[in-house]
């Protein structure tokens, strides 16, 4: 009788066990499969000022794009002030998408810009062009193993008073780049900007029916160099 109980809770024990390690299994894979993520914005057509979108930069609400810009696997490091991918970074000059600061047109242009003297030309229609954060006029596209960042407006003090000389306008140093989310096995876990220069953004002043067109100050940057993309540190 005795022998029978003790198979009895040796049964149920080897089963309990068995179970548990199948969970751990499942849970393990799971959060490997949500992994570390790294999303852009997805936009609207058109902002009533560009105040409103500002107003929408919150974590947990603001819409994100239905595929990342960086997956898991392509993610090699991840620290408090390194993302580290196998991919390339580069930082270029270009022209031709840059279709004003608050609304997009949704005409198909073709982007052009240069790295080490190289010209290079992308329709706005191909799989190699990935995004246009026409708020900034920047756009981001994939070319083999590098991730161009192309920069069409330099928003300097020039810009900032609409290329009128001899006037005087206040204006602040800020970002020029792109909005992200990075998602941590499945939760958001930060708001910041991708960083790829800075700028001269006019302050308005009290009589001006404009808005500024710099990030909002609380938000982290990261800056793009080769393979990483580091937190810039702040004072």
């Amino acid at each position: 009788m005795r022998k029978i109980v003790l198979l009895i809770v040796l049964s149920f024990l080897l089963s309990f066990t068995v179970g548990c390690f199948a969970n751990t299994q499942k849970d393990h894979k799971t959060l490997k499969k949500k992994g570390v993520e790294l999303f852009l914005l997805q936009l609207k057509n058109q902002y009533n000022s560009v105040y409103e979108h500002w107003d929408e930069l919150k974590l947990n609400t603001v819409k994100i794009m239905d595929k990342p810009l960086f997956v898991e696997n392509e993610i090699e490091i991840m620290t408090d002030g390194i993302l580290k991918v196998n991919k390339e970074f580069f930082v270029a000059k270009g022209e031709g998408i840059d279709t004003g600061l608050l609304s997009e047109d949704n005409t198909n242009k073709t982007l052009k810009y240069e790295i080490d003297g190289k010209r290079f030309e992308v329709n706005q229609s191909s799989n190699n062009f990935l995004y246009n954060y026409y708020i900034h006029g920047v756009c981001v596209v994939s070319d083999g193993n590098r991730i161009i960042f192309v920069k069409q407006n330099d928003f300097n003090k020039a810009y900032a008073v609409g290329g009128v000389s001899g006037v005087e306008r206040k204006t602040k140093k800020g970002a020029i780049g792109i909005p992200y989310v990075l998602v941590v096995d499945g939760k958001r876990n930060e708001l910041g900007v991708i960083k790829i220069g800075e700028g001269d953004f006019a302050v308005p002043e009290i009589f001006d029916s404009w808005t500024y067109m710099g990030f909002p100050d609380n938000l982290p940057n990261l800056i793009p160099n080769a393979s990483t993309l580091s937190k810039e540190q702040t004072d």
